[in-house]
């Protein structure tokens, strides 16, 4: 397949998130794509040194990038190479959210933006990126997570709340014998609270909500995560 590395992307990205080859080299590794520094090194000799694709495509999840940014592709080809990546979207970060104690946001970064590629992508869609491990391990701390403020809401779903000047990323739960909403961490650590807000209250109408429809993980500083698995989180 006739396809090239968009290396000044790639160097630009790099440099951006603060990643050097080993990094890279050691997530690609971690990600099942084994390569060491000196291989991502060797793609950048000559013009027509790339990786194989699926290197690409773990680079594409890594990095938080959309596959096609990554790549120069012939149109005819597009489509066969890509799948599902063909159809990515920006969503803009607006902010970030709480996985933790509520906070007020403070974010202004207002050029990023993360990917969305699932099928119902419309332009109200918007991202946060997620602080703290309440939410560990479906988010974690970094993750850039994208929301959809129209979509209908149902007992169980994770959900974006901002209520009275602050905000966080929690599970929502309808508890009909309090009469209340009920913000759920997922994390049942101590230090994690569950937030009650009742229908009733003077300020219930000032509660806005929206649907967690994904979640773009950063693999790169996954750490807490891996040793929860192996039982030494």
């Amino acid at each position: 397949m006739n396809y090239q590395l968009n290396k000044d992307f790639l160097k630009s990205v790099l440099k951006e998130r603060k990643v050097t080859y080993a990094k890279l080299a050691e997530a690609l590794t971690y990600y099942g794509q084994e390569i060491s520094e000196s291989g991502i090194k060797f793609w950048f000799k000559h013009e027509k040194n790339k990786p194989e694709i699926e290197k690409v495509r773990a680079m594409a999840d890594i990095l938080e990038v959309p596959f096609d940014s990554l790549v120069e592709i012939e149109p005819g080809l597009k489509n066969e190479i890509l799948g599902k990546y063909a159809d990515v979207k920006f969503v803009p970060i607006i902010g970030e959210a709480s996985c933790g104690l509520p906070i007020t946001s403070t974010f202004q970064d207002t050029g990023r933006k993360t990917y969305y590629h699932g099928e119902f992508w419309h332009e109200k869609l918007y991202a946060v990126v997620a602080c703290g491990d309440s939410m560990a391990t479906d988010i974690e701390d970094g993750d850039e997570i994208v929301c959809d403020p129209t979509a209908d809401i149902l007992d169980g779903d994770i959900v974006h709340y901002e209520f009275l000047g602050e905000e966080a990323i929690k599970i929502y739960h309808e508890n009909r014998a309090l009469n209340a909403v009920e913000l759920i961490p997922y994390n049942q650590s101590p230090e994690f609270k569950t937030k009650a807000i009742r229908r009733d209250d003077e300020n219930f109408g000032e509660l806005k909500m929206s649907k967690v429809v994904s979640i773009n993980k950063l693999r790169l500083n996954n750490r807490k995560a891996r040793l929860r698995a192996v039982g030494r989180g």
